[in-house]
């Protein structure tokens, strides 16, 4: 009998795995494999899905399945909108990055 923390990290792994390949078949035009970018995703996933397992045990697979994955976005796309230093494609004179950081002036 598995616990509710280990059914979120099981479906938190294989949705991550899942999104991971469709990430990089989506983006394989368009720039090279990567394996950091690729073993990410399943990692938070699998975070994240353990972390929901625990606050909500009662909650069915597919919407923690769902849980999972939205949480991976979250930590992911907030990691890239405060932590990392902004992208060379978006400095443009003149222009709005929309980059929080320098909406914030830091």
């Amino acid at each position: 009998m598995t616990t509710a923390i280990q059914r979120g990290a099981l479906l938190g792994l294989v949705m991550g795995i899942v999104v991971a390949s469709v990430g990089a078949w989506k983006d394989c035009l368009y720039e090279p494999f990567s394996w950091e970018k690729f073993v990410r995703t399943p990692i938070i996933a699998t975070a994240t899905g353990a972390i929901a397992g625990n606050y909500y045990p009662a909650l069915p697979n597919v919407p923690l399945a769902c849980v999972a994955i939205v949480g991976e976005r979250i930590v992911w796309e907030g990691h890239k909108a405060i932590m990392r230093d902004q992208p060379g494609k978006f400095a443009r004179d003149g222009r709005d990055s929309g980059w929080l950081n320098e909406r914030l002036g830091m």
